[in-house]
C-alpha cells in the first residue's frame, strides 16, 4: 500500500501490523517515519481506530492484542502465577504512539521520553481474551526537527481496566 493509502485508513489488521513492523507495509515510506518492535515483542496485533481531528489537534489511537494462553512470556513470568509483565503492556502504549505518528507522517519521534502517573489496579492473565490499548492523544509538539506527541492511556482486559496511564510521551 502507499503512504497515501495508509493515512486515509482507520484501522489495520493483523497481516497490515506485522508487515508494518517488518518495514513492508508501505511501498513508498517516507524517511524517518517510526516503527514497530519484531513479532515476539509486537505488543498488539491490530489497530481498531485512529482518528485526528485537526482543528483541536487531538486524536485516538486504539490497538488490541489477542491474549493466548501459551503466549511466551507466560512460560517465564512468574512460573507458579503467570501474567503479562506490567512494563510490557505499558511499552504497548509507547508502541501505540509510534503507529499514531507514522499514521500521521510525523517523523523525528523515534524515542520514547517518558510517563508519568501509572496506575495498576489488574492484571493480564494467560486465560484473559482480549487486550485493548486506548490512547487518547493530548498534543503534537514540534521544536525544530523534534517531535514529541503525549497521550494518556487506559488499558483494559475484556473490557475491566487493568492500567491507567496520566501522561505518555
Amino acid at each position: 500500500m502507499t503512504f497515501e493509502e495508509f493515512q486515509k485508513r482507520s484501522r489495520f489488521g493483523p497481516d497490515e501490523i506485522l508487515a508494518y513492523a517488518r518495514g513492508s507495509l508501505l511501498t513508498d515510506a517516507p524517511a524517518g517515519l517510526p516503527g514497530l518492535p519484531g513479532y515476539l515483542l509486537l505488543p498488539f496485533h491490530e489497530v481498531t481506530r485512529l482518528d485526528w481531528d485537526e482543528a483541536s489537534g487531538t486524536g485516538v489511537i486504539e490497538a488490541v492484542r489477542r491474549n493466548r494462553f501459551d503466549d511466551w512470556f507466560y512460560g517465564c513470568h512468574f512460573l507458579s502465577d503467570p501474567v503479562m509483565p506490567g512494563c510490557w503492556g505499558v511499552d504497548a502504549v509507547w508502541q501505540a504512539l509510534r503507529v499514531f505518528a507514522g499514521w500521521r507522517g510525523v517523523d523525528g519521534c523515534e524515542k520514547t521520553m517518558g510517563m508519568d502517573g501509572v496506575s495498576f489496579f489488574g492484571q493480564i492473565r494467560p486465560y484473559d481474551g482480549e487486550v485493548v490499548y486506548e490512547v487518547d492523544v493530548l498534543s503534537v509538539e514540534r521544536s525544530g526537527a523534534d517531535v514529541m506527541i503525549t497521550g494518556k492511556a487506559a488499558v483494559k482486559v475484556d473490557g475491566v481496566p487493568v492500567y491507567t496511564i496520566a501522561s505518555a510521551q
